[in-house]
């Protein structure tokens, strides 16, 4: 979905501002957060953080715990702008920030990541220092105060949680500072699941409808801004958050540390904006973003056709295709045909196969993972009287295979890396 970390110039505009002396830099670690299980969390963070070469052993950083206190779905990038605003309005502005997950420290107690870990927290100089072996910008994020405000912060358009630093990704590079590695990030970081990130991530590997549909929006979000990452950058960030403060702020102590704790509210419009009801589209582009939309025979590929004539077996011929709906669940695509077949007995019925097509992966990547470009999902049949012939031809039936109106007559077994169908 990034289409490559491409290292092209940094831009002038992205590096206009003073950079400050490395040994005085002065450190602001901002945690995005929701929950009610603070006062856990907290003093296992502040233990981390204190210990050599972590957060707060750098000249005393600020640490700001920017808890999300409203009903709104969680919005970690318009957290990460609300707790940068904060910091900065003090009288000593931050050299740089690091947008830390709560759960991901260094191992500090392996002696052997000493070296490492020495800089992972240092001034990382106009180039970001990202601290996850396997993201660009997420998990721990070291980024200068001037680069950050160049950017124009975190986009708050994502509600849910995902993708948002994708779309921070794509902002880098444009300015040509897509972030560095640490060193041995797989041997020397820890990640230590909080229980409402455990409980959230286990939501989405059970098909919870409504974490898939927020996810698959969420990257067909991240997609389209990816195409336009400059002219995101002007109107969507720092420069157009809103957001309250709920209550006062709290000072526990955190060691070297000098942390805060603060509850906020977000923008109540933005979200309704960015979370209502709105036209489907489903055409099977970057566009698409969960919806279920009817598509007409030529628009359903080949080998999803082949796959869903093959699963009729000996006993059934197909006559024709009544009528097929797509839709895109996280980085796949869900077909549904609804084909007339000829049985055994002479007469005609209405079945209904659910195909996945893996349009994420290349071709190089189906050996890694073992997945075939297209994959059976489920086989059913229409339940007399709900679903005719006739109707077929006049109406779609609804999607899903929760549909009361058909009967499952096979699952097949799916292995894909991601969701392919949205239980409702």
């Amino acid at each position: 979905m990034l289409g490559g970390c491409s290292r092209s110039p940094p831009r002038q505009e992205c590096t206009r501002w003073p950079m400050p002396t490395v040994d005085r830099a002065r450190l602001g670690i901002i945690v995005p957060y929701r929950g009610s299980d603070l006062r856990t969390v907290m003093p296992a963070f502040c233990e981390r953080m204190n210990t050599e070469h972590s957060g707060c052993s750098h000249g005393g950083a600020r640490v700001l715990i920017v808890n999300q206190s409203d009903s709104l779905p969680f919005n970690r990038g318009a957290l990460t702008n609300a707790g940068f605003v904060l910091l900065q309005r003090g009288p000593q502005k931050l050299d740089f920030i690091a947008v830390h997950d709560a759960d991901r420290f260094p191992r500090t107690q392996n002696k052997s990541c000493a070296s490492a870990i020495a800089d992972y927290y240092t001034f990382p100089g106009a180039r970001p220092r990202v601290l996850h072996p396997s993201s660009y910008t997420g998990g721990v994020l070291l980024v200068a105060s001037g680069t950050y405000e160049a950017i124009n912060g975190f986009s708050n358009e994502f509600w849910g949680w995902g993708h948002e630093d994708n779309e921070l990704f794509g902002r880098l590079r444009w300015c040509g500072l897509v972030p560095e590695h640490g060193d041995r990030l797989d041997d020397c970081m820890l990640h230590q699941h909080c229980s409402q990130c455990q409980h959230l991530t286990r939501q989405i590997r059970v098909d919870d409808a409504t974490a898939l549909l927020r996810q698959t929006s969420n990257i067909a979000l991240a997609q389209a801004h990816l195409r336009d990452p400059a002219g995101h950058m002007i109107k969507d960030g720092l420069s157009t958050l809103n957001f309250t403060l709920l209550g006062r702020r709290r000072f526990p102590g955190c060691g070297a540390c000098r942390m805060q704790v603060v509850n906020v509210q977000l923008d109540q419009a933005s979200a309704t904006a960015h979370t209502a009801p709105r036209p489907c589209v489903a055409d099977g582009t970057d566009r698409d973003d969960g919806c279920d939309a009817p598509i007409g025979p030529e628009a359903v590929p080949r080998g999803v056709m082949v796959l869903a004539r093959r699963v009729l077996g000996d006993r059934a011929r197909m006559i024709r295709l009544a009528s097929a709906s797509r839709a895109r669940v996280l980085y796949n695509y869900r077909y549904e045909l609804d084909l007339v077949v000829a049985t055994a007995d002479a007469t005609d019925a209405l079945h209904r196969v659910a195909v996945c097509a893996h349009l994420w992966q290349l071709p190089h990547m189906r050996g890694t993972y073992g997945v075939p470009k297209y994959a059976l999902l489920w086989h059913a049949a229409v339940l007399n009287g709900s679903g005719t012939v006739e109707a077929a031809g006049g109406r779609r039936l609804e999607a899903g295979g929760m549909s009361p109106h058909i009967r499952i007559l096979k699952r097949f077994d799916y292995k894909g890396p991601f969701a392919c169908d949205i239980v409702r």
